[in-house]
Order: structure tokens, then sequence, then C-alpha cells
């Protein structure tokens, strides 16, 4: 995750494909 650290210091707002593969990871974790 230092990549996303890194882009979070240069860009504070995550773009549509961060934001998508935050909810795809989610709903991998919590539906199993």
């Amino acid at each position: 995750h230092e990549v996303s650290a890194f882009r979070d210091e240069v860009d504070p707002v995550p773009d549509a494909l961060d934001v998508a593969r935050w909810f795809y990871v989610q709903d991998k974790v919590f539906s199993g």
C-alpha cells in the first residue's frame, strides 16, 4: 500500500478506479 499512500499525499482525492477497487475488495472480504 506504499503506492496508495504516496498517491494520497500527491492527490488526496481518490480516482474512480481506486474507489471501484476498494469496493471490490470490501465485497470480496465480507461476502467471502
